[in-house]
Parts: structure tokens; C-alpha cells; sequence
């Protein structure tokens, strides 16, 4: 022992004499008041330190030796002051480990926390939080600090039974060219002002890539396009006298359905859209090409002015060049045909066949001359203008023959009121 040592012991033996006259063995110890610092220390700073009063400056402390580390680095110390609160830390507390200040914060890793709880993890891949139930090796969740360049991230992850983690959320500053709010596999992403869902670069104020399913749906505004045949994307539209609008110098709202792989060059639609009129409104619908380019088809409503620019089937697909084809009976109060009329019968030059032609035909074709026969009818059906006018013709020539037949009729009375005459 060296007599620095030995020194040391006696003053230390010394002391706790004097203290172990002044502290009974029962009851309550009193004041201890001294003018002088505490210390056990020894020089190579294999030692137990311990220091009150105020000749250091820092307040009081106490320090502990690290077991075989014989550097200040290696020793461990607490202290208390006005000006830095509750501290512990090592190496002449150049590093603090925890610190509570005056004002009440507290911070881990910093002597200055500036809130209430202030980490420090002075590194640029920090985990600064760990959370856990019941196991301490696994199924954890980590709260880390990212340098990632441009701003600081703070990243969210979870572990498995192996203790692997999983990043689960991101979130950074708006400036850092990174999504400030991305959710494990993009689940939700903020990005410049835009939210999207499943991705992570979203170009709207929401964005999906995939399917939505909602109770409701409410759109306060639409779409604006000034052609139609320049809509390639799913949405609700509106146009003013927009161009390959059904009608000019109106507004019309619709619904444009893409294809799947639609793109601005690649614009296969479904289109819907209603004129606006309030007493007579008017839908037209379409299908468009490669190029967005598609004829507008107008739908059959209750009220107004009907229009059809092509034909009408009804039970029948094939109108087969008839503006209305009805496979079935029709039935109405009134039908009004424009056509040719007979009275070309009554004009002089009109050749009026014999009745002796007319049986002559008759006898040879089954039916009256310009009558179609009955196979014609069943095969070609008739045409109610053109059949209206043969059968006035028929008419006609049946009311000439009826005035002649009266003429002849006429002389032979006369002829025969002679005759009786004569033989009286």
C-alpha cells in the first residue's frame, strides 16, 4: 500500500468515526452540517466518488467507477444543480445519457432537451423507441430517425418471432422529394398535397390504383372537356359546345367508361350524355374507337319530339333497309300514308281494259292485273300506300264499268219500250 492510499483509508476511517458519533443506533439521525467536500477518490480513477457543496461549480455529484476500465471514459456519474437539473452521464459528464432540466424536460442523449421529451440519437440510422407486450426479443415495434438526405424520416416497424422487422409507415417533411406520409406497400401515400392508394406517386387529390367500394359516392364537381373524342379516362364530364358533342351550341353532362388499357393515344369508350333541357331533355349514347371517334345514337324518351336518324327494329334485329320494322301486330287509331293516288283512271288518255281482258287475265294469273298474287303478298308482304292506291285503281275502273254497263243498260230499256210499243 502506498502512502496515498494509506492516507486515504485513515482519513476515511477518521470520518466515519466522527459520523458514528453523531448517528445513534435507533430513531431518527439529525442534521449532519459540514463546511468541507466529501471525497474517496484515489488518482488513478479506480474509484468511488463522491462530492457536495459547490467547489466544482456543476453541483452535487456522485461518480462511479466502471468495473475494469481504469479511464475517466470509463467512469459513471449523477449530479444535481440549479442550472442543469438532474443529469447522468459519463466521462466528466461529456456524455449525457439522461437529463432532466429545470423546466421540467427531459431528454435522452442531450444536456439541452427542448420539450418535454427530447431523443437525441446521434447517429443517422437511430431506433430511439422500442415497444413490446410480453416479449422482449420479438414482436417489437420500433420508432427509428432516417437521414435519408433533405430531412430527417422517422420510420414505424414491426418485428416477427425472429425479430426481422417490417417497415410499416414513413413519414418525412414535404421538401425532401420523398412521399411525406407512405404507408407499408404503399397502402396510403401523401405526396405533394396528393393521396394515393396503392401508390406512391399519386398525380390527383386522390389516386388508386385498384378497386373501390363505398356506399356513396358524391361529386361536387366534373370533369370539363371541350371534345369528346379526346375523353379517354373514366369519369363524370361536361361540355359546352364542345366539339363531337351530339348537338352544337349546348351543354350536355355524361359518363365516360374506358377500357382498361385505355391511354391518351388509346381511347376505347363507353359514352353516355344527357342535353341539358328541363322540358325536354335528350340522352345520347355511343361507343368510340381506337381514336375516340364514334356515332352518337339519341334513346327513345316519353315527352317531346322523337328523331331517328337510322332504323327501328322492333322484335326483329334486321329493319332490312325499313326505317320501322314490326315483327308482331300493330295497333292505332289512326294511320296516315302519303302516296301516289288513282285518279289517273279518269283521265281520258287512261286504257281501260276489257272486261274480256280482265277474265282473260284472270283465267291465266289467279288475280286482277297490277294485284300482287297471294305468294307475292306472303313472301314480300304489301305496302299500304302503293296498296291502297291498285285497290282505288281496281275501284275506279269497276265504277267505269258501271257506267257503262248504266248506258247500255239505257239503250236496251229504251230499245225494248219500242219494241212493246210497236206490238200493241
Amino acid at each position: 500500500m502506498n502512502k496515498t492510499t494509506f492516507v486515504s483509508c485513515i482519513f476515511v476511517l477518521l470520518s466515519l468515526v466522527s459520523f458514528a458519533q453523531i448517528i445513534p443506533s435507533t430513531g431518527r439521525v439529525q442534521d449532519v452540517k459540514t463546511a468541507f467536500s466529501f471525497r474517496m477518490l484515489d488518482d488513478q480513477h479506480n474509484r468511488i466518488m463522491m462530492q457536495t457543496g459547490w467547489t466544482s461549480q456543476v453541483g452535487d455529484y456522485l461518480f462511479l467507477k466502471h468495473p475494469g476500465n481504469n479511464t475517466e471514459e470509463g467512469t459513471y456519474g449523477i449530479r444535481i444543480g440549479d442550472g442543469i437539473g438532474f443529469e447522468f452521464g459519463k466521462n466528466d459528464f461529456g456524455t449525457t445519457f439522461f437529463n432532466v432540466n429545470k423546466n421540467g424536460n427531459v431528454g435522452i442523449g442531450t444536456k439541452t432537451p427542448n420539450g418535454k421529451l427530447d431523443i437525441y440519437g446521434a447517429n443517422f440510422n437511430t431506433t430511439n423507441l422500442i415497444l413490446s407486450a410480453n416479449y422482449v426479443d420479438k414482436y417489437r415495434w420500433r420508432l427509428k430517425t432516417r437521414d435519408r438526405g433533405n430531412a430527417i424520416d422517422m420510420d414505424f416497424t414491426a418485428s416477427d418471432a425472429n425479430d426481422s422487422e417490417e417497415t410499416v409507415l414513413k413519414l418525412t417533411r414535404s421538401t425532401s422529394g420523398r412521399p411525406e406520409f407512405q404507408l407499408y406497400n404503399d397502402a396510403i401515400v401523401a405526396n405533394n398535397g396528393n393521396v394515393g392508394i396503392g401508390t406512391a406517386s399519386p398525380k390527383e387529390k386522390l389516386q388508386v390504383e385498384g378497386t373501390i367500394k363505398s356506399q356513396k359516392l358524391l361529386l361536387l364537381d366534373p370533369n370539363n372537356t371541350d371534345n369528346w373524342n379526346n375523353v379517354w379516362e373514366s369519369g363524370f364530364y361536361q361540355s359546352y359546345n364542345a366539339t363531337n358533342a351530339p348537338e352544337p351550341n349546348q351543354w350536355f353532362w355524361g359518363i365516360n367508361m374506358n377500357h382498361s388499357s385505355n391511354n391518351s393515344e388509346y381511347k376505347y369508350n363507353g359514352q353516355i350524355v344527357i342535353k341539358n333541357n328541363s322540358l325536354y331533355p335528350r340522352m345520347y349514347f355511343r361507343s368510340t374507337k381506337v381514336d375516340g371517334t364514334g356515332i352518337w345514337t339519341r334513346v327513345l324518351h316519353s315527352e317531346g319530339v322523337q328523331h331517328i336518324n337510322g332504323s327501328l327494329g322492333i322484335g326483329t334485329t334486321n329493319p332490312n333497309g325499313w326505317k320501322l320494322a314490326v315483327n308482331g301486330k300493330i295497333r292505332a287509331k289512326e294511320v296516315k300514308v302519303e302516296a301516289n293516288w288513282a285518279d289517273y283512271v279518269f283521265e281520258d288518255n287512261y286504257d281501260l281494259p276489257t272486261l274480256q281482258e280482265v277474265e282473260t287475265h284472270i283465267k291465266e294469273k289467279g288475280h286482277l292485273q297490277n294485284i300482287p298474287s297471294a305468294q307475292e303478298v306472303a313472301e314480300n308482304g304489301i305496302e299500304l300506300g302503293e296498296m291502297n292506291k291498285l285497290l282505288l285503281e281496281k275501284i275506279e275502273e269497276l265504277t267505269l264499268y258501271t257506267i257503262q254497263q248504266e248506258k247500255e243498260i239505257k239503250e236496251l230499256r229504251s230499245l225494248v219500250e219500242k219494241l212493246v210499243e210497236n206490238r200493241k
